[in-house]
């Protein structure tokens, strides 16, 4: 007893032994797992379940009488169902190019029937459809003998004569009419932008222009203004220095003044004021004397002296004037002094020339006789 199992792609078909088979299914199918067999006695085949690719290319009249060349491709396979595989177990012992070619030969019929109940302006237009006609009605004849068309694809329609070509004329005219004005449009548009974008770059080149000379202008400016600072802050420092030492003197002048007001001023005005007291003393005193002497003691008093006396005291004025004294204000001070001298020198030689006129009167006048004592 023999072992034999299938790949993925194939199922076993056993034929022979001592099971009773029936037309129906005349052989034992096994797909997906091994079976054991005897050999002599049974036969193992393999069938494939894989698919076929077919190239169709057919040359077919349309309704219209006009022959057109078609190309297409078919991808089929076994009926995976039961039924199926004994339908295409029938063609076991052919090869897969056998098998390729009987399938091509029943796309070539099936698609030549229907181009010819059809236009060429509909088969061009809508070639699905067409394939879709292909596969509806060859479908359950190829499921008779066992197989299943997956796709049905055309890749081309085209003649020998140009009618295609001709009628694609209109609307290809049509077509290069739209792009030409398509593509004028689009130049157009290019040129509008090149001089948009022109336009913007003149502008932009302006408006940088006037900035950079602004900025030259401002620059310049910052410069200029920049050299003056220099010289300009010098002299209000200059300025400012010249206002701090002002105030320095002004302040050194207040204080100098305060100084002297107290080291000279002050004692130079209380000298004066005691010079000017002691004075005015010894005025009155030479006066009170003068008058006592005159009329106490009676002394006669010469009198070119008294006629001297004021010019006396005007050099002793003029002495004290001379005098190394500070007095403060107008010299009112000082003037008193003066005139109060003056006034004193002559009324004390008023007073003295009465007295003296009067002793001398009576020392001039004849004297009475009176005897000797």
């Amino acid at each position: 007893m023999l072992y034999t199992s299938p790949s993925a792609t194939e199922a076993l078909i056993v034929t022979g032994g001592l099971t009773k088979r029936t037309p129906e299914k005349p052989f034992k199918i096994v797909a997906g797992r091994g079976v054991f067999w005897l050999p002599f006695f049974q036969q193992v085949r393999k069938l494939n379940l894989g698919t076929y690719s077919v190239d169709v290319r057919i040359t077919a009249q349309t309704a219209q009488k006009i022959d057109i060349n078609v190309a297409a491709n078919a991808i089929f396979r076994v009926d995976p169902s039961e039924e199926g595989i004994v339908s295409a177990a029938r063609y076991i012992e052919k090869s897969d190019d056998e098998i390729e070619d009987i399938i091509r030969k029943e796309f070539d019929g099936e698609t030549r029937s229907l181009i010819g109940q059809m236009s060429v302006e509909d088969i061009i237009t809508d070639r699905m459809a067409l394939a879709s006609e292909v596969i509806t009605n060859i479908t359950p004849k190829l499921l008779s003998m066992g197989w299943k068309v997956d796709s049905f694809q055309i890749s081309s329609i085209t003649d020998d004569n140009n009618h295609i070509a001709n009628l694609s004329k209109p609307e290809l005219a049509r077509v290069e009419q739209a792009a030409a004005i398509a593509q004028a449009e689009a130049n157009a548009r290019v040129i509008e932008k090149e001089q948009e974008a022109e336009r913007l770059t003149s502008q932009y080149r302006r408006d940088t222009d006037l900035q950079v000379s602004e900025n030259t202008k401002e620059t310049a400016k910052a410069r200029a203004e920049a050299e003056q600072s220099g010289p300009k802050a010098e002299a209000e420092a200059r300025i400012e220095v010249e206002e701090k030492l002002s105030l320095l003197a002004a302040a050194q002048a207040t204080r100098r003044e305060a100084e002297l007001e107290t080291e000279v001023i002050k004692p130079a005005e209380a000298a004066a004021r005691e010079r000017l007291i002691t004075a005015e003393a010894d005025a009155e005193a030479q006066r009170k004397l003068a008058a006592s002497i005159a009329s106490e003691r009676g002394i006669l008093l010469e009198k070119d002296m008294l006629d001297n006396l004021p010019a006396i005291m005007e050099s002793l004025s003029g002495a004290l004037s001379n005098g190394k004294l500070t007095f403060l204000g107008d010299g009112e001070d000082f003037n008193s002094l003066i005139a109060k001298l003056v006034g004193t020198a002559t009324t004390l030689r008023d007073t003295l020339g009465d007295t003296s006129q009067g002793k001398l009167d009576r020392t001039d006048a004849p004297q009475s006789t009176q005897p000797e004592h």
